[in-house]
């Protein structure tokens, strides 16, 4: 789902809902902010990664290559990420 895509969609949703996610099995949390994150596509997605991987992390290079997989040649885009706490909560 791309930005503007999430924008039409909220626009047909009640203006006062919460916007929440679902944290681990049993409940969710509202979005605190957002922020945008170089990601790369994940060629062997599964659990526990997604369907994307941080671009910016040089530890998730490493351990995907550990696993064979080498995301050099794929393209990096931006993604925009909710997060369930701003700054001063962590």
């Amino acid at each position: 789902m791309t930005v503007k895509e999430l924008i039409n969609l909220l626009t047909t949703m009640p203006q006062d809902a919460l916007v929440v996610t679902e944290v681990y099995a049993t409940g969710f949390n509202t979005i605190k902010t957002a922020s945008v994150i170089p990601v790369k596509e994940n060629p062997k997605e599964g659990f526990p990664r997604g369907e994307y991987v941080d671009a910016s992390s040089e530890l998730m290079s490493e351990i995907l290559l550990y696993e064979g997989i080498d995301l050099t040649d794929i393209e990096t885009k931006d993604a925009v990420r909710l997060h369930l706490y701003t700054d001063d909560e962590k």
